[in-house]
């Protein structure tokens, strides 16, 4: 990386810079086959934008980025998790949204802002850092110590494009007021029980 390039902790007033990444997510969404509306992209970035301002406050998200003569040429952002207990003391530390202007890669300018991240969610006390990786990503952690972690599953639970009923079980009567409350389709008898 170039004596030019200055790596920086992130501020409030660089929040419009960190969510403007559109390119970013247009490109992943796209290796995926996904096409993304502007209005989506727009939604998510107000939704992004207010969660950098509330957890920067808080001191639960902290971000980087890199200038080059006073433009911000990339950023990163890890946000710290609460964890159950176990056998690590420390919050776990979630780093995302990491991004390189594309005139800017091949620099080394994404391992400074990792490495730089790495340091400060030692010092915080983190016990794990977490990651998504990207094909184009993945050599990088790898270079840097991080290991897939297989035992991790996911469930898309707002985007399925189809409800399987034959374990549905109806909901806690605990629920967020916020969120409105959906029916819960019926289970027909040929439905197969659960296995717990």
């Amino acid at each position: 990386m170039k004596e030019e390039y200055l790596c920086r902790q992130a501020t409030t007033a660089d929040i419009p810079t960190l969510v403007s990444r559109r390119r970013m997510f247009e490109e992943i969404a796209s290796s995926r086959g996904v096409v993304c509306s502007k209005s989506r992209l727009d939604a998510f970035e107000q939704r992004y934008a207010d969660y950098l301002q509330t957890h920067m406050k808080l001191g639960t998200v902290a971000a980087w980025v890199v200038e080059d003569t006073d433009t911000i040429v990339a950023g990163g952002t890890v946000s710290f998790l609460p964890w159950p207990p176990g056998l690590g003391e420390g919050p776990a530390a979630l780093f995302h949204s990491l991004f390189t202007a594309p005139e800017c890669r091949r620099r080394a300018i994404a391992r400074r802002i990792t490495e730089t991240a790495i340091r400060f969610c030692k010092d915080a006390g983190s016990d794990w850092m977490l990651l998504g990786a990207s094909d184009v990503g993945r050599p990088l952690y790898e270079s840097l110590g991080f290991t897939p972690a297989s035992t991790m599953m996911r469930l898309p639970l707002r985007w399925q494009t189809r409800i399987v009923t034959s374990c549905l079980r109806p909901l806690s009567p605990l629920r967020l007021k916020s969120r409105p409350r959906l029916p819960t389709p019926p289970i027909t008898q040929t439905a197969k029980p659960c296995i717990a």
